[in-house]
């Protein structure tokens, strides 16, 4: 843990002169900067220890349970975006602005953000479990998974609670914590999901996913508590009118966003395993593993300037804030670019550590990691609009890259993983047009004025 502290502290002295350098704002370097590479290592750790968990449990219980592994998880990610119903982001928008400025109405933001979050992700998960026979048969074409999502029901529900005491944390720039967080919690979950699928298959699996969410509800609120002592921020039982208005303006729209986002993955990769079976759904968990990989930085970032982003626009520094989003659209794309190369030249390498059968699928992989490098750059222009609570805009935008993305999916799926990876990738290349358009036009407009 020392030579992780040593080279987290060094790491982050480099960030902010570089960052300082960029902006000559000295104030703003430090708190961009400050905690940035603590999160790296913290982030980095947890999600290598997370993919070689993924291998190992992919050769243990092979090729068809690692797919269906797969669509319990994008099940349990969709469900989730419903029952968080947006209060992750909302948090961190709003305590971000207010946390220093108004303590009172971030108290009250967070009581109204935690109150939210345990009542939704409660009517979600009962559903779930409820109706986890006809989801399991009929939606996904797999009836022995029944008891699995039954299971996952808890998973959802804590899941849910997470997001958002991470979004808590995250208005707070409390990134040293959230680091600490994510490496421990990445070191539970290699150690149980391995551990379990070797000894109970695929339903080990499961609850080693479920246990490690619990976990991480519980950690993540022990630091709450100190941080909100710390910050003088106190619950405060009540709304006021100015409150309830957030849900229909911010809310609402951040929740139909996220249903579009993956809602949509949900439904491309259900149209997957009922048209071409589990093997190839396999296929996408494993590529979507080096995904997930290669946007750790891209999203760490983003998530860092996020309430910067915020607080900056709240006090009219628009030209500062277009500035920022520049700066990390380009770093976003400069530093995957050579992950998304060597993984891709040594694809049915990368792609046969989760089992030879595995090997053949590399062209996915490929395409995977190209539209992963395109979704980092549009990433903080999606911050941008969360920041400038234009969701309703957002959520527009998502849902023109839902229809294109299942209407690719359509006309591609009958050549499985391929088709659906491809349909993604056509899908971000067309979205990309109006993000940055929109970009383009909002950044000559702050110009004139």
């Amino acid at each position: 843990m020392k030579q992780i502290r040593a080279l987290a502290d060094k790491g982050g002295h480099v960030f902010v002169g570089w960052i300082d350098r960029s902006f000559n704002n000295r104030q703003l370097s430090h708190r961009l900067g400050r905690g940035t590479m603590w999160s790296f290592a913290g982030v980095l750790i947890s999600r290598t220890l997370t993919m070689a968990a993924s291998i190992l449990v992919a050769r243990l219980v092979g090729k068809s349970d690692f797919g269906q592994a797969g669509i319990i998880q994008s099940t349990v990610l969709m469900l989730t975006s419903f029952a968080g119903f947006g209060s992750g982001m909302m948090a961190t928008k709003f305590v971000a602005e207010y946390a220093r400025h108004n303590p009172e109405k971030a108290g009250r933001i967070i009581f109204m953000a935690d109150l939210i979050t345990v009542a939704f992700s409660l009517i979600f998960s009962l559903a779930f479990f409820v109706f986890s026979g006809p989801i399991a048969s009929k939606a996904l074409a797999a009836p022995e998974i029944e008891p699995l999502l039954k299971i996952s029901s808890a998973l959802l529900f804590f899941s849910a609670l997470s997001g958002t005491q991470t979004g808590i944390l995250t208005g707070f720039e409390a990134f040293r914590a959230i680091a600490k967080i994510n490496l421990i919690t990445g070191i539970i979950s290699a150690i149980l999901m391995p551990v379990g699928a070797l000894y109970a298959g695929l339903e080990g699996v499961v609850w080693a996913m479920t246990i490690a969410a619990i976990l991480t509800w519980v950690i993540n609120q022990l630091v709450l508590r100190r941080l909100y002592k710390k910050n003088n921020i106190h619950y405060h039982y009540g709304f006021h009118t100015a409150e309830f208005k957030l849900m229909w303006n911010f809310n609402f729209p951040t929740v139909l966003s996220g249903l579009a986002f993956t809602g949509t993955g949900w439904v491309c990769n259900a149209m997957l395993v009922n048209a071409t079976g589990y093997g190839e759904m396999g296929v996408i968990n494993a590529t979507n593993n080096w995904y997930t990989l290669i946007l750790f930085f891209p999203l760490l970032i983003s998530r860092i300037a996020f309430p910067v982003m915020s607080e900056r626009l709240g006090i009219n520094e628009r030209a500062e804030t277009f500035k920022l989003v520049g700066f990390l659209v380009k770093i976003s794309a400069i530093s995957i670019l050579p992950f998304v190369v060597i993984i891709s030249v040594f694809s049915p390498f990368f792609m046969s550590l989760f089992g030879s059968s595995f090997r053949a699928s590399w062209l996915p992989l490929v395409l995977t990691l190209i539209t992963g490098w395109m979704v980092a750059t549009q990433i903080p222009v999606g911050n941008l609009i969360a920041a400038k609570s234009r969701m309703w805009m957002g959520f527009f935008m998502n849902l023109g890259w839902s229809f294109f993305f299942i209407l690719f999916n359509y006309l591609f799926i009958s050549h499985g993983a391929t088709g659906l990876v491809l349909a993604r990738f056509l899908a971000y290349a067309v979205h990309s047009l109006w993000t940055f358009g929109w970009l383009f036009r909002v950044t000559n407009d702050s110009n004139d004025e």
